[in-house]
């Protein structure tokens, strides 16, 4: 039995509605919008948002990125915000937790690895 795929072909966009649409996108990007939420917005579906705004989400999430981390800084060094300075210890420092071993009413020893989802290569996205 073959299932038969049924494609959607998209609508072309015009140049002038591209290049007219670039600084919205980014700027939208820099502003936490997904994909999907810039093409309601500009009235194109997801995929053509991707396909033609690559570079403008790249830099608005750049740009997103860089003003979370400068507002952590600031959390963490201007308003000595301890669990913050902890968090950016880990992240530009490579500080760790200690392993922690816990007992338990006598049971074999279990051994508790806090994991640090920020740094985990596991959990890196490209």
């Amino acid at each position: 039995m073959t299932a038969i795929v049924e494609t959607q072909t998209l609508p072309a966009l015009s140049k002038d509605f591209i290049e007219s649409r670039r600084k919205e996108v980014q700027r939208l990007a820099e502003h936490g919008c997904t994909q999907k939420m810039i093409g309601y917005i500009i009235d194109i579906p997801a995929l053509q948002v991707r396909e033609h705004f690559r570079k403008e989400l790249d830099v608005g999430r750049a740009n997103l990125q860089k003003a979370i981390i400068s507002a952590q800084l600031a959390c963490g060094l201007h308003d000595r915000n301890p669990m913050m300075l902890k968090w950016l210890g880990k992240i530009f420092c490579g500080q760790v937790e200690p392993v922690q071993e816990i007992r338990h009413s006598g049971s074999v020893p279990m051994e508790i690895q806090i994991v640090d989802f920020a740094t985990a290569s596991w959990a890196k996205t490209a």
